[in-house]
C-alpha cells in the first residue's frame, strides 16, 4: 500500500495499454475524487521500485553488519508492540466489564 504524503489517503495504481512501463504512476485518491481537498499528488512506478529497492539494500546491509544490534532492536519493537496490545486488551476488557 501506498499512501498520499499530505493527506494520508491511498494512492491508486494508473495503467493502461497506451502507456509504456514507464509511464505508469500511483495518483492520490483524494485528488481523483475531490481535486479540492488534495492536490494532483503522484509517483511513478519505476521511481517508487527504485526507492524500495534503495532502502531494502540499506536495511539489509545493515543487518549484515551489525546483525546484534538489528537483533535487540527488532527484540525491543516485539515487546512494544505486545505491550500496547495488553494495555489494549486490559482497556477492552475493563469497558465491557462496564456494561456487564
Amino acid at each position: 500500500m501506498v499512501y498520499c504524503a499530505d493527506c494520508g489517503k491511498k494512492m491508486y495504481l494508473c495503467r493502461s495499454k497506451s502507456l509504456n512501463s514507464n509511464q505508469e504512476h500511483l495518483k492520490c485518491s483524494t485528488y481523483s475524487a475531490d481535486k479540492e481537498d488534495c492536490s494532483a499528488h503522484y509517483i511513478r512506478t519505476v521511481v517508487l521500485e527504485e526507492i524500495v529497492l534503495s532502502e531494502l539494500r540499506k536495511m539489509t546491509t545493515f543487518v549484515r553488519e551489525n546483525e546484534s544490534e538489528f537483533i535487540e532492536l527488532a527484540m525491543q519493537n516485539s515487546q512494544q508492540k505486545q505491550s500496547a496490545e495488553l494495555k489494549a486488551a486490559k482497556k477492552r476488557l475493563a469497558q465491557s466489564e462496564k456494561l456487564s
